[in-house]
């Protein structure tokens, strides 16, 4: 993404309603698949500038955490949060770690980024898995919602929950859960993102994350709350992004 993006991304991914959504959709996943202990083993793929990771350090202690990304000032940011992860600047397309090191694997908003090899990145994520072992994906949905915003975080390809679960298949997990979310808001988006593009900003383009009134914050996290009460049952059939719950066979 563009570099400015990720000091963007820091200033807002602890309260932003969209981020703490996701980290609650997290949440629920990984009670339903485990329970962490001191031997647990955990990586997280384009950990950004930190907030996902902080929350896991909460949500799997005392798991063992490394983290990695491939731009080194969002690793400065990573490392300011003080988590306890080995931190390391790295691609998915070539991780470096051994086969069979990892209980649990995220890649929250990570493979839909311009100079990433999908069919290799998902053969990395399940080589390094340990059998039995859980990885955690979301990703942009739709190709329709492409906007400024894509171009700012440089976004290559945006899925459909068919399309991912069968690249994950394809790599040879097994998948536990499959669903959109953010379903409320997609005509929503869809409106704001056709508006932005019509006005096709001169300067350098921005993403969808800005200043918004706190109760206007608050509001969007209720929503998201209700939705994820009908994830934890059901998968949604649309939204504007798409989270996956996979195993490797043991």
């Amino acid at each position: 993404m563009q570099p400015y993006e990720y000091e963007t991304m820091h200033r807002y991914e602890d309260h932003y309603w969209w981020y703490t959504g996701l980290r609650r959709l997290l949440t629920l996943a990984v009670k339903n698949c485990f329970t962490a202990s001191p031997e647990t083993v955990l990586l997280d793929t384009g950990c950004g500038t930190g907030g996902n990771l902080a929350h896991v350090a909460k949500l799997l202690n005392p798991a063992k955490l490394f983290a990695m990304d491939i731009y080194s000032p969002a690793l400065h940011l990573t490392h300011a949060r003080k988590t306890g992860a080995v931190l390391l600047q790295a691609s998915v397309n070539q991780i470096p770690f051994r086969e069979n090191v990892f209980h649990v694997v995220t890649c929250l908003d990570v493979l839909y980024i311009r100079g990433i090899d999908e069919v290799k990145s998902f053969q990395e994520l399940y080589r390094i898995l340990k059998p039995g072992g859980f990885l955690f994906v979301n990703l942009p949905a739709y190709e329709f919602l492409r906007g400024e915003h894509d171009i700012a975080v440089h976004t290559c390809h945006r899925y459909t929950a068919f399309e991912l679960g069968r690249k994950l298949k394809s790599a040879g997990f097994s998948i536990k859960h499959l669903t959109y979310w953010n379903a409320s808001l997609l005509p929503f988006l869809l409106i704001w993102r056709k508006i932005k593009f019509w006005k096709k900003n001169s300067g350098d383009p921005k993403s969808d994350l800005k200043p918004i009134p706190v109760w206007i914050n608050e509001v969007l996290k209720i929503v998201l709350k209700v939705e994820e009460m009908f994830i934890s049952v059901l998968n949604l059939p649309f939204g504007t992004s798409v989270f996956a719950v996979a195993q490797k066979p043991s």
